[in-house]
């Protein structure tokens, strides 16, 4: 694996954990918020685990 695609997954990870701190954070009620996180969720593992090429799915829910 070179540099370059360790560091790209590495930060994808970092964002991958941001959000679920957000999530957890975002309490019981905040139904809404928990929603828009999870897409956002979703669109970062698609992206560390397609070759970036997965964002357009979640660009139509």
């Amino acid at each position: 694996m070179s540099k370059e695609t360790l560091a790209l997954l590495q930060q994808d990870h970092g964002e991958i954990r941001q959000l679920l701190h957000e999530f957890e954070a975002a309490g019981d009620v905040a139904a809404a918020a928990k929603d828009q996180i999870i897409k956002r969720l979703l669109a970062a593992a698609l992206r560390a685990h397609t070759h970036r090429g997965g964002v357009d799915v979640l660009a139509r829910m």
